[in-house]
């Protein structure tokens, strides 16, 4: 038992080869900030091994990786449980890796990541659900690596958050209601050759969410309104799923691809160049610029199966009878997804020649007709939204059962007694 300012100090020195060593020990428990250290004295590289169990107790415990200059790693294969915080904490060489090599560890604990120097301090994942059930926040130069199908399914979140942070999911993590944070300093995401579903995504102006490849997925089941703010790509394909929002207001790579498939995709930042949009439901959302300035640009496809294109207004307003560009696709469009406008605005949609084309929004002269039932449990009426001037726009009234059609009240109705009639539309009505 390690408690407060007591060190158990694991130590091999002065070698002059690598060093491979296995330490025998009785159960550890770390309590009150106890520390385990490992350590060297030199450039040789350092290979530690401890499988006795560690469990973290009230107060938590730091686990210390440093002395020397060269490579140290340090494996953990016994049990991990527990529900106190743990800090992992490089120091003086490069790289300092931890790798947890048990499975299905039940520790519920915080963990902590950071390197004090100029290298790096790595908590490797080298078995199912290793890290156990908490939150790991990785800080200042520390890196989280997923090397396992499962090793990172069972935690709730990872914050990032310190220069040079860095996630690296060179295996999935996938946990629909796990979060994660790229909260401040320079944080990277990195999806490897894998397709990890999580929950919310959120990051700052400074986060980079990136693939390596064609392969590289990453799925956010949105639970909460979240804005990423940071660069989204290269080499990345990103879906955004769940029922509620997710923002982009960062910059976009060129070799993006995106699929609405749930909830609201926004686009929230400079007009973008991307690869490819792929929207099978929820909402796309994008804004207008000008006439001459496209929303969006594909160098590829556009591919809608459902969803709807939510289109926000000029910010200068617009101008009736000139084409607004809305999405340029340079390859094909499958589908003509409907565009609804974020404000009532009279538009005429056009979804160009279905390759090398362009989605234009031209707006026009109108007048809006307001209808309503009253009460509303009375029935239903169609026939408002906006209407050509001088024209007469259709209206009906349909009683829900056990309600009768009483009549029409405003101006311009042509029968008021007939529940399918007609408004002159000499003005908004």
């Amino acid at each position: 038992r390690i408690t407060g300012s007591g060190i158990l100090d694991l130590t091999r020195l002065s070698a002059t080869s690598t060093q491979d060593v296995t330490w025998t020990l009785p159960a550890v428990t770390l309590e009150n900030a106890g520390t385990l250290r490992f350590r060297n004295n030199n450039a040789a590289t350092y290979n530690h091994t401890m499988a006795a169990a560690l469990h973290v107790g009230s107060g938590g415990g730091r686990i210390v990786n440093s002395g020397g200059t060269g490579v140290q790693n340090v494996t953990l294969s016994g049990a991990l449980t527990g529900s106190g915080s743990l800090v992992y904490s490089g120091q003086n060489g490069t790289p300092r890796q931890l790798n947890i090599t048990g499975s299905n560890n039940s520790f519920s604990g915080g963990w902590s990541v950071s390197h004090s120097g100029t290298g790096t301090a790595i908590l490797r994942a080298a078995a199912a659900n290793a890290l156990g059930t908490g939150v790991v926040t990785v800080g200042a130069s520390g890196q989280l690596l997923n090397d396992h199908a499962t090793g990172l399914n069972s935690l709730s979140g990872v914050v990032l958050n310190g220069g040079n942070a860095l996630l690296k999911l060179n295996q999935p993590w996938n946990n629909s209601s796990a979060s994660l944070a790229m909260t401040g300093g320079t944080p990277v995401a990195e999806v490897g050759n894998a397709a990890p579903s999580i929950g919310n995504l959120s990051g700052g102006a400074s986060a980079v969410l990136r693939g390596t490849g064609p392969a590289s997925v990453l799925t956010a089941n949105q639970t909460a309104d979240q804005e990423f703010a940071g660069g989204v790509g290269p080499d990345l394909q990103l879906i955004q799923s769940g029922a509620a929002g997710l923002t982009l207001s960062g910059g976009l790579d060129a070799s993006l691809r995106l699929t609405a498939a749930q909830g609201r995709l926004a686009l929230a930042g400079p007009p973008a160049a991307i690869a490819a949009v792929t929207q099978t439901g929820g909402d796309l959302a994008v804004n207008l610029v000008d006439p001459t300035t496209p929303s969006l640009v594909l160098t590829g496809n556009f591919a809608h199966t459902g969803g709807v294109l939510r289109v926000g207004l000029p910010p200068a307003g617009f101008v009736t009878g000139v084409p607004y560009p809305l999405v340029v696709y340079q390859g094909s469009l499958t589908g003509q997804p409907p565009v609804e406008f974020a404000e009532p605005a009279p538009a005429v949609v056009d979804y160009g020649s279905g390759s090398n084309s362009v989605i234009t929004v031209t707006f026009h002269e109108a007048v809006l007709l307001t209808t309503l039932a009253s009460p509303p449990e009375g029935g239903t009426v169609s026939g408002g939204g906006f209407q050509q001037p001088g024209t007469e726009a259709v209206i009906t009234a349909t009683p829900a059962p056990g309600w009768q059609f009483d009549g029409w009240e405003g101006e311009g109705v042509i029968d008021a007694e007939h529940p399918a009639s007609a408004v002159v539309m000499d003005g908004p009505k």
